[in-house]
């Protein structure tokens, strides 16, 4: 299991993990590595904040705010899902959104801009929306989790149990597929023996270490455990 800065658990081996890290390293370290993984699980979250914005700036009737941004976010949690990621600027974004959510500062402000220009309705359509969006994505990562658990040859009934940690695990392998793409890089994920053993990616953890101890406490494992 890995964790991620804000907390996100990916049930992912830790040594598999940073093997993939590795290989974009220096040019990527692993609190990078890892905000991006972030950011692309909040892609939809963040397309339905601006549509929020949107709706609200156009003074849209209450059904029009529900069906605009209901649509939207699920069109940007689709993108996400299947890996789809071609609007320029988007992942840079929702990166950086990752970093200011979770204060309710967004949330607060969408609101108080929707009172103002729609009332009540329109920010509870909005609202409602968000909610049904969010328990159709909760669904579709889960199974998606399942699935990919009994593919890394997991139990199903566990894979079951643990589909939300497993779900994450999409993102971590489009964010280290995105990266290499960038580098010129392979982009199958197989890892070797050799790039499993805590040697090879070393360097790697002891930069995460030094520069986040806070977030690497949190780990589970301990490489050096294993020496």
């Amino acid at each position: 299991m890995i964790v991620t800065p804000r907390k996100l658990k990916i049930d992912l081996p830790l040594g598999y993990a940073f093997a993939l890290i590795a290989r974009v390293y220096p040019k990527v370290d692993a609190f990078q590595f890892l905000k991006r993984v972030e950011g692309i699980q909040k892609i939809h979250s963040l397309a339905g904040f601006v549509t929020g914005v949107i709706c609200f700036a156009l003074n849209l009737n209450p059904w029009a705010i529900a069906g605009g941004t209901f649509g939207v976010t699920m069109v940007f949690f689709l993108l996400r899902f299947f890996g789809i990621f071609f609007i320029p600027g988007l992942l840079w974004f929702s990166t950086y959104y990752s970093y200011a959510t979770g204060f309710g500062l967004f949330t607060l402000g969408l609101i108080g801009l929707g009172f103002w220009c729609v009332g009540i309705w329109g920010v509870l359509a909005y609202f409602i929306a968000r909610i049904v969006a969010e328990g159709v994505t909760w669904l579709l990562d889960s199974y998606a989790g399942k699935q990919l658990g009994v593919q890394m040859g997991t139990d199903p009934a566990l894979a079951k149990m643990g589909s939300m940690f497993l779900a994450p695990a999409k993102d971590f392998v489009n964010t280290y597929r995105l990266f290499a793409d960038k580098f010129g890089l392979m982009r199958d994920v197989e890892v070797s023996e050799e790039e499993l053993h805590f040697a090879n990616w070393k360097h790697v953890w002891e930069d995460f270490e030094d520069k986040w101890p806070e977030i690497s406490a949190r780990y589970d494992e301990n490489p050096y455990d294993w020496i």
